[in-house]
């Protein structure tokens, strides 16, 4: 409804008129010269809303209806239009934005004076029209357009723009396959210089023709690159006047070969009829009724008859039934206007039931006492489209498994949750991840990596209800989007189904395997997601299953996602610790159990976390280790270590010189870059090579033996001496224990603390002790406690020990008062 925000006896409009205006398509608003709202129209309320009063004025009118300017969030200065208006001058914006109910709608502003009898400006009406539809429509005939110009530059005939003193303007790319010329080089030339001598006239008659008629066509020859000539057949368009194109517009084709067939004809009957027998295009001449009257022998690759003439087929039954209104559309306008039609690409009815492509082009000589007919000249483009069927279904479709790809997915998945949305359905999302994928990859070659990812799409495939969508978006990561499900159970059997037929046994490359998959769950159930965030909660419910043990189901819920986020927090928090330096470094010393001295230090990694205080290594190593921010860590931690321990030698003239012991973690040892960094620290600190010690767990070394040996024998190459950490916890075989050029091992902590009522503990420490002593390696107990401890260690010859019993780890200010403490039990 319409609604006056003053007094309607103060108006000059009457309730006649307010009906009148009601029924407008626009929004009308009048404003006094105030600018404060006296009227508006129902279309003008429904545009704005309830909220206009007589306490808003023409500086507020911007927000009052909510526009912006369009394309941004900024609020459209309809006030600064004011002035103008209230000068008398009448304005059009054409760039405002608004919400509306079914999302932003463009509209289009225009404002008008209302002169008095004296002819002042009594009041101002503005008027809003809704212009959403037009720009949509515009936005989609530029893409038309943009669509017409690829097809245009990808044609196999020739499009040319030349201007008015025959300058060529522009030409497609398909002259060189015809004249085997550049573009580039004869754009900006006349055209005269590749044309026959003999048919300039009839070139210059045609554009003549062409700008008194609009259309011309002209046959002429022009000379290839190579020197020959070709026949060229163009039609001339004159489109000066168009200011887009501003110039006369030739379409062209080559046509040589149907020259030389015409005059074939004239000089022989019989040649005509070889040489169109053996054209390798489909000709056709029909009747006006659309009955086949000739067609090549040719007919056969496109249509598989010998011949259409004895089988009574019209035209018609050659056309696949999806084109068949179109072809008849076509072939009207063909029968009403004498000439070349435009090719056209149609399927037809192959004689075996398949279904070719053909591009076509019909000329109207049903004038033509010769010919009598309609022509029809048509080609097999069938392996081409299907080419770009090809490219189209790999935009859309994983070349590997034939499932969709993430793109797909993501528009499936839009396409769910508005059906959720609309018809309050249940949804769910289930993002699969293969199990150990990496070691059949790594070990059977990625060929075999391949072929189980097809079997596996394949089972997938299997599962699936009619209506669900499987995608690969990458590597070893499938994900099934379910849609209108009774309940959640539902959706667990489907994952059920899943582990189900991943189980059963594959054989790849001769090799049986047993698959598993982590697949983490997320339900749709409001549709308020967006589908990347759908797709992310899967994935983070995905990686919950992995971290608990694999080969399982996780369903997503707030309190998953809380935690996926509590982990970022840690990675930021950690790498703004590497920012800030706020790590330390203590420093527990290394004791010779016979004589009971202090002759090195094991380099002992703490967090000063500002608001948690003092962490320990066992709270951020494991994070540290996942984000890859362990190898700046270690590298600090091993040149900070050896520069602190080389300054305290420097003062120890009347002892030996302490050793330092740097742990190197899994993904330190991996790099590469890892002896050039140790060979660094070296140097800058003037340490002794001999000094430093790296410590490798067990654990780590076994995790890629063969690799672990080269990275070892790299290090030991610098002169540092190397340990292995938590001996005895691993699985280290003596034949790699004797392949590692290790110089020390260092007894777990868990075999010393039972050494003293633990016979167990006790054989093993003993078994490490006479190892060591046997390949020549010296072996330091950790975590020694008691004096009981240290004194069995010294019954078995162990050389070093290291625990709370001579020192916790202390900051590098408190280690030179242990240096002089000397041992004793």
């Amino acid at each position: 409804m319409s609604t006056w925000l003053v007094s309607p006896e103060t108006n000059a409009l009457g309730a006649q008129v307010m009906r009148v205006l009601d029924q407008l398509p626009v929004g009308v608003l009048v404003v006094d010269l105030s600018g404060a709202p006296l009227y508006c129209n129902a279309k003008a309320m429904a545009l704005i809303g309830d909220g206009v009063g007589r306490d808003v004025d023409l500086e507020a009118l911007g927000d009052f209806f909510g526009a912006r300017v369009a394309g941004t969030s900024e609020p459209y200065p309809v006030a600064k239009y004011a002035e103008i208006l209230f000068g008398g001058e009448a304005v059009t914006i054409d760039d405002v934005e608004m919400d509306g109910p079914d999302g932003p709608l463009r509209i289009e502003i225009r404002a008008a004076p209302i002169l008095a009898h004296d002819g002042q400006v009594a009041y101002a009406i503005i008027t809003f029209r809704d212009v959403t539809a037009q720009q949509t429509a515009q936005e989609a005939v530029e893409r038309s357009q943009e669509k017409f110009r690829s097809l245009v530059q990808e044609a196999s005939d020739l499009l040319a723009v030349c201007a008015e003193d025959g300058t060529l303007l522009y030409i497609t790319p398909s002259l060189t396959r015809i004249l085997g010329y550049d573009p580039d080089d004869v754009i900006g030339i006349t055209s005269p210089e590749v044309m026959h001598p003999d048919d300039l006239p009839l070139v210059v008659d045609a554009f003549a023709r062409a700008r008194v008629q609009r259309r011309a066509d002209i046959e002429f020859r022009a000379r290839h690159r190579n020197g020959s000539w070709r026949w060229l057949e163009f039609v001339v368009t004159d489109l000066l006047d168009d200011p887009s194109v501003s110039g006369f517009v030739i379409n062209g084709r080559d046509v040589t070969e149907r020259k030389d067939a015409e005059a074939a004809v004239r000089a022989s009957e019989e040649r005509w009829k070889a040489l169109l027998q053996n054209s390798s295009d489909v000709v056709t001449v029909i009747d006006g009724d659309g009955s086949i009257r000739y067609s090549s022998p040719s007919n056969g690759r496109a249509f598989g008859y010998r011949d259409l003439t004895t089988h009574g087929l019209t035209f018609a039954d050659l056309v696949d039934p999806n084109d068949l209104d179109r072809v008849g559309r076509i072939f009207a306008r063909v029968l009403e206007t004498p000439g070349v039609s435009e090719p056209i690409e149609v399927r037809v009815l192959h004689e075996d039931g398949s279904t070719r492509w053909v591009e076509a082009v019909a000329n109207n000589m049903l004038d033509d006492p010769l010919v009598a007919g309609i022509v029809v000249n048509t080609r097999d483009v069938t392996e081409r489209k299907r080419a770009e069927e090809q490219l189209a279904r790999l935009a859309l479709y994983d070349s590997l498994t034939g499932l969709a790809n993430r793109a797909l997915l993501l528009d499936h998945l839009e396409q769910a949750l508005a059906q959720v949305r609309r018809t309050r359905s249940l949804a769910a999302v289930l993002f699969l991840d293969l199990d150990h994928f990496k070691v059949i990859n790594d070990g059977l070659g990625h060929a075999a990596g391949d072929e189980l990812l097809v079997q596996v799409a394949s089972r997938i495939k299997t599962v699936l209800r009619d209506g669900d969508t499987a995608a690969r978006i990458g590597g070893d990561e499938f994900v099934l989007c379910c849609e209108n499900l009774h309940d959640r159970e539902e959706a667990l059997v489907i994952a059920e189904r899943v582990a189900t037929v991943l189980g059963e046994t594959l054989v790849i490359d001769g090799h049986e395997i047993a698959v598993t998959a982590s697949v983490g769950i997320t339900f749709v159930a409001d549709g308020g997601r967006a589908a990347d965030e759908v797709l992310r909660d899967a994935d983070t419910a995905m990686y919950r299953a992995k971290d608990h043990g694999r080969a399982r189901y996780e369903v997503f819920d707030a309190s998953i996602r809380r935690r996926a986020l509590a982990r970022l927090d840690e990675h930021l928090d950690l790498r703004r610790a590497l920012a800030t330096r706020q790590f330390r470094l203590t420093y527990q010393p290394m004791v010779a159990v016979e004589q009971g001295e202090v002759v090195g230090t094991e380099v002992l990694l703490r967090w000063a976390h500002p608001r948690r205080g003092l962490v320990p290594p066992s709270e951020f190593i494991p994070v540290a280790e996942e984000t890859g921010a362990i190898v700046p860590l270690g590298a600090w931690v091993l040149a900070e270590g050896c520069r602190e321990v080389a300054a305290w030698n420097w003062g120890l003239d009347a002892r030996p010189p302490l050793n330092v012991s740097v742990n190197l973690s899994a993904r330190q040892l991996a790099d590469c870059r890892l002896p050039d960094l140790v060979s660094a620290a070296l140097v800058e600190s003037g340490l002794d090579p001999s000094l430093l010690w790296l410590e490798i767990t067990e654990s780590v070394l076994m995790d890629d033996a063969g690799a672990a040996v080269g990275s070892l024998k790299d290090l030991k190459s610098l002169g540092v001496r190397l340990a292995i950490d938590d001996f005895g916890t691993g699985y280290s075989s003596l034949a790699y224990l004797k392949r590692f050029p290790v110089d020390m091992l260092k007894i777990d902590r868990c075999f010393v603390a039972g050494l003293e009522d633990e016979a167990e503990n006790l054989a093993i420490v003993s078994a490490v002790v006479g190892l060591g002593k046997t390949l020549g390696l010296t072996v330091v107990a950790e975590g020694v406690e008691t004096s009981g401890q240290l004194r069995v260690l010294n019954d078995l010859g162990c050389d070093l020990a290291q625990g709370f019993y001579f020192s916790e780890a202390v900051p590098p200010q408190h280690l030179e008062d242990l240096l002089d403490r000397r041992v004793s039990w």
